[in-house]
């Protein structure tokens, strides 16, 4: 509805982060017919036709670095079990960091994944999730790993172990938790020791991205059709470099 109002006020260009993708879809057709420039911040959709670019995100790659961070922690063990803690696994950036991650520990032989539960983005649904796969899994030898999809659901994560009373870190028998986005809560975690490394990829220098890309679009230059921007791994090696910009 609020995409449809832009169009009909005849907006100069339109800046979207979508919560849903197949609900986009006719709305931004409207836009397109309406020739009105949309540019698509955090998340895109598979109609590249529909948008006039896109800054956000590569999930793939998220996921595949957070995987990452998780390999790095377990390679001391043999075969290891790992839980997702996801968001919204209907559509979105969820299925795509976890297809990356799922890439990522097909060079690790070691390293399964046991269970993926979705949160729908909510920290408190994180925390009562991971208390319910520690105590699933407790017969079976228990989880060697937890990856929240974002920060504040690994600090989810983080907090539903210390209620289970569940050790963590990377030693035998403790729990590795992984988390992604680079956010207050997971820098805070790495620092403690609670977390093991989440994956630099900034909202804020998305932000300026964007602002800069709408403004070469209102000036008529030709702008690129995705941008993606560099993503690191942080752990407690590096965390210090990223926490200045980490701090939403």
């Amino acid at each position: 509805q609020q995409l449809d109002d832009a169009v009909a006020r005849k907006v100069d260009i339109i800046v979207l982060m979508a919560m849903s993708q197949k609900a986009l879809v006719p709305a931004l057709t409207r836009a397109k017919e309406a020739h009105v420039p949309v540019v698509l911040i955090n998340g895109t959709i598979p109609q590249e036709e529909l948008y006039t670019a896109f800054v956000g995100e590569d999930s793939a790659m998220l996921g595949q670095l957070a995987a990452q961070n998780m390999a790095e922690a377990l390679k001391d063990r043999g075969p290891a079990k790992i839980a997702i803690v996801a968001g919204n696994m209907e559509e979105g950036i969820a299925p795509a960091r976890v297809a990356g991650f799922k890439k990522e520990l097909e060079k690790h032989p070691n390293l399964s994944i046991a269970a993926i539960e979705e949160t729908h983005w909510a920290p408190p649904e994180a925390e009562r999730i991971a208390g319910q796969l520690l105590a699933r899994f407790s017969a079976q030898g228990g989880l060697d790993g937890i990856y929240g999809m974002n920060d504040p659901l690994a600090n989810g994560v983080v907090q539903g172990a210390l209620s289970a009373g569940v050790k963590l870190g990377t030693g035998k028998g403790e729990l590795v938790v992984v988390g992604g986005n680079c956010m207050a809560p997971g820098i805070a975690d790495i620092e403690q020791g609670t977390m093991y490394g989440t994956v630099a990829w900034s909202p804020v220098k998305m932000g300026s991205d964007a602002a800069t890309t709408v403004k070469k679009i209102l000036d008529g230059e030709t702008v690129p059709k995705k941008q993606t921007g560099a993503m690191d791994t942080i752990t407690k090696a590096n965390v210090a470099k990223y926490k200045a910009e980490c701090v939403f």
